[in-house]
């Protein structure tokens, strides 16, 4: 098979994948190079015109239509239902996932020997990035995904269950944005992920585990597709770039990249070290957009200034570009900071949910019982079904005040947050020269007809502003596109600065002139060996002479010496990999002598010093316990690498996105 060059097309061949993991619906994108491809000195018009977008999705509604001018959707709706089929009336048999959409038994081979590793941390201590419990989960049998969690929706008896845990679950990826804003979504998600979580057995370990179980549905269907459209093959190269929202915190980044690194190890697209996702990439999801805008609108010129308004269906992002003033086009400087709110297209359908049920809300009784089910499930297999498909995208404003009132709370949030945007780039004697509207909402007629009204309206203050929409419908994808786009040219990003700390736990010698020894005096304890008095919270020092070593990250801890259950690491640090390192060999070996400590202040007992070595590889980390140690700062040769003495971890949550 060749690749696009016409090149031989091999197991070098390197696949860049980026995930645009939405709210309510989520695209991949993705390019096939040869392994030494480097994009920086293509245009990005080349670039752009090498990605594919995944398609077929299981239950696409588009695959039953026989028409001659049916177009597969390219974009998957992001829920999930963990149906229980003896309650559940579906109408049909609704299984996980098509064969080849899904690891199969042998993928999964010895992930229950691995969800049973031993523990040696103390129970108060923060729990690690990857639960182990979390990490062996297997995919549950009784999950529906996608397009097939609607299509189940057209039978009003699959609602009929009173129980939480029998619910479908959407807007999970809200759930990592800890904010007054998400407040609502999260109090509603929450009595449902409990609900599974006490179910027997369990079918989560912890709430995060929805979005590890759909973005694994979301990999296996990608990796079923480029087997069949590239010659993906076990051992293909792949890079992930993740498309996040501006207002993502490091936690929130690193809370996905543990369900990436679980749905990854599922699915078998790509590989993990030491249970972490290789070289992730991120990318803020406004400047995936402009970097589409800028490669696929012939309107953009040397040295605009334009706003790209990537309206989705849960949140609205805004960013604001300077582009150079050469060609080729880059985009030169961000002007101001990407922003966000909650007002995309799926809060329409939220809206049309409350009018539905108050208009319905009498006939509840009569209702329910012709149906056999409840008034929601008449609403979600009725009236909702056929907003989403028909009414949302083609109602005119115009034509019925009723709807216009489904409408108009979103419609000002986002035309609100494009005005505040104009505005304060006027405060700060910038002008913008054009608006790209793009993203699935983007197709909403209403929203085109109310933007294109505000700009009109700020015209006199602020000058003309020309707005620019895709009328082709390939906006929904523009975001995982240009996500591909500028993980080919990582060159011009923001500036390398980590916004997360990485230390390692261990026991320090009491030094009486430290301040923070001296905060913690009544945790001093003489060690029973070498009869020093020490501040405890680190290794357990054990007959089989293993050591264990514990990395830590926080976005807010600087300060040394203080123990983890201290107040100012509590809650704000969390363990982000360990190593265990065997050094009986050691002993046997004869490369350590018995120490004797003086009379009364300890045991005989055995000493090792070996040092700890980090090391920064691109948006990786490695820590490694190395013996002999350096000598007066001199490097030393060490021995072999010992077992287990190497660890690995994916940083990339604690750069800014879009770093090299």
């Amino acid at each position: 098979m060749q690749d696009v060059d016409g090149e031989f097309h091999n197991i070098w061949t390197r696949f860049v994948v980026a995930i645009d993991y939405g709210t309510t619906f989520s695209c991949v994108a993705y390019v096939a190079v040869p392994g030494d491809y480097n994009g920086e000195y293509e245009s990005a018009r080349r670039r752009r015109d090498r990605i594919s977008i995944i398609d077929d999705w299981p239950g696409d509604p588009e695959k039953q239509s026989f028409t001659s001018a049916r177009t597969l959707n390219k974009e998957t709706p992001t829920d999930i239902w963990y149906f229980d089929p003896t309650i559940n009336d579906m109408g049909s048999d609704y299984g996980s996932q098509s064969s080849d959409d899904v690891a199969n038994d042998q993928d999964m081979e010895g992930a229950d020997d691995r969800s049973q590793q031993e523990r040696t941390d103390d129970l108060n201590e923060p729990k690690p990035l990857e639960d182990e419990k979390s990490f062996g989960r297997r995919l549950p049998n009784n999950v529906c995904f996608g397009y097939k969690v609607q299509d189940a929706l057209r039978f009003p008896g699959s609602l009929s269950s009173g129980r939480r845990a029998n619910e479908p679950i959407s807007r999970m990826k809200l759930m990592l944005h800890n904010d007054i804003t998400t407040r609502e979504v999260r109090r509603e998600l929450r009595p449902i992920l409990n609900d599974l979580k006490r179910q027997k057995p369990r079918i989560i370990e912890r709430h995060e585990d929805v979005i590890a179980d759909s973005l694994t549905c979301l990999l296996g269907h990608t990796k079923c597709q480029l087997r069949k459209r590239d010659d993906f093959r076990d051992g293909s190269q792949v890079e992930f770039v993740l498309c996040i929202p501006p207002a993502w915190q490091p936690k929130a980044r690193r809370q996905m990249q543990e369900a990436m690194a679980v749905a990854i190890r599922r699915s078998g697209l790509g590989d993990t070290r030491d249970k972490t996702v290789d070289n992730l990439f991120y990318v803020p999801e406004p400047e995936a957009a402009a970097e589409f805008v800028l490669a696929e609108h012939g309107e953009i010129m040397a040295d605009d200034v334009f706003l790209v308004l990537d309206a989705g269906c849960g949140t609205v992002d805004q960013g604001i570009y300077r582009v150079s003033g050469t060609e080729p086009l880059r985009l030169a400087v961000e002007e101001g900071q990407p922003t966000g709110r909650l007002c995309g297209s799926s809060y329409l359908n939220e809206n049309m949910r409350k009018l539905a049920m108050t208009r319905l809300e009498g006939e509840r009784g009569s209702l329910q019982e012709k149906n056999s089910t409840t008034l929601r499930g008449l609403i979600e297999s009725h009236v909702i079904r056929d907003f989403e498909t028909r009414t949302k995208r083609q109602f005119d404003p115009d034509n019925d005040d009723e709807i216009m009132s489904v409408f108009e709370p979103v419609l000002n949030d986002v035309t609100s947050l494009l005005e505040e945007q104009i505005r304060l780039c006027a405060d700060k004697n910038k002008h913008i020269d054009k608006v790209v509207l793009i993203g699935g909402f983007a197709e909403s007629r209403a929203l085109r007809k109310a933007v294109r009204s505000k700009l009109q309206e700020l015209e006199n203050p602020y000058g003309h502003i020309q707005l620019i929409i895709r009328e082709d419908g390939i906006s929904s994808t523009a975001v995982a596109t240009g996500a591909v786009m500028r993980a080919l040219n990582k060159t011009d990003g923001p500036k390398r600065q980590s916004m997360s700390s990485y230390g390692i736990k261990r026991d320090e010698a009491w030094r009486r002139n430290w301040v923070a020894h001296q905060k913690q005096k009544k945790f001093a304890t003489r060690d029973r060996l070498d009869g020093i008095v020490y501040i405890k919270n680190t290794i357990d020092w054990r007959k089989s002479w293993v050591c264990v070593e514990v990395l830590y990250v926080s976005d807010s801890s600087t300060e040394s010496n203080y123990q983890v259950t201290h107040k100012k690491n509590k809650g704000s640090c969390e363990r982000a990999g360990r190593i265990e390192v065997d050094m009986y060999f050691l002993k046997e070996q004869g490369m350590v002598e018995l120490i004797q400590p003086p009379k009364g202040r300890g045991h005989d007992h055995y000493q090792v010093d070996f040092d700890i070595i980090i090391e920064v590889n691109g948006r990786n980390l490695s820590f490694t316990a190395q013996y002999p140690c350096a000598k007066d700062d001199k490097p030393t040769q060490a021995l072999d690498l010992m077992e287990g003495s190497r660890a690995y971890t994916c940083i990339a949550a604690g750069f800014v996105p879009g770093t090299m």
